[in-house]
Parts: C-alpha cells; structure tokens; sequence
C-alpha cells in the first residue's frame, strides 16, 4: 500500500490578503503553502512576526505575510 503526504513548498502564487487582516498560524501556512512548523521556524528564526494577543495564540497581519512571502520567492 502506498502513502501520501502532503508536500509542502511556497506558494508561487502571490497571496491575496487583506494588509490588515489577522490570520492564524494555520491560515498563515495554508496561504503560503507551508507547514506550521516551517512558520514556527520562521518565526524562531526572526523572519516572520507575529502578533501575540491576550489569548497567547499566534495571529499574523497580511502585510507581515506578504513581507515574508516575497523575500522567500526573490
């Protein structure tokens, strides 16, 4: 029997998102066409900022987003 997994990679497509909106760690890999875990390294690492509200879950802005998606894809 044969399994898949899911790959992951950027997305090559530009993201179309709100510059103000928030979005989910989950949201924020789906859009860039990352895992969780490659934003929990980015964020680590210090390329990609994300907003800590009250409630102690990671939310990050579109603009922040986009930021990060094209100094990946330079």
């Amino acid at each position: 029997m044969e399994t898949t997994r899911k790959r992951y990679g950027i997305n090559p497509e530009p993201p179309e998102l709100n510059p103000t909106g928030r979005y989910t760690a989950t949201d924020a890999a789906n859009i860039l066409g990352l895992s969780r875990r490659t934003v929990t390294r980015a964020i680590a690492a210090g390329n990609l900022r994300a907003i800590n509200p009250m409630d102690t879950r990671k939310r990050f802005l579109g603009r922040e987003l986009r930021r990060y998606w094209d100094s990946v894809t330079r």
